[in-house]
């Protein structure tokens, strides 16, 4: 009799083991899914930035080509005020 309680006492324990595995297993998956949605923004984030530091380094030269070819020439191509 005793040892049937010891072998119910143990498979108690061992369903328990397994069940706090599968709540784990579980939530890590949970985590892990909202860990890759967050990488995925930050990715799309990072490109974005990438992508407009790439548009202001072709402003900024064309702006800096610009000004040189004025200096070089003295005369401006852009007046300001002058919208006709």
């Amino acid at each position: 009799m005793a040892w049937l309680l010891v072998i119910l006492v143990a498979s108690a324990v061992g369903v328990l083991v397994w069940l706090g595995y599968r709540l784990a297993k579980d939530e890590m998956a949970a985590e892990r899914a909202s860990v890759e949605t967050e990488r995925q923004v930050l990715d799309a984030e990072w490109r974005a930035l990438e992508q407009t530091r790439q548009i202001n380094d072709v402003f900024f030269t064309a702006r800096d080509q610009l000004r040189r070819a004025e200096r070089d020439t003295n005369h401006p191509t852009i007046v300001e005020g002058d919208w006709s």
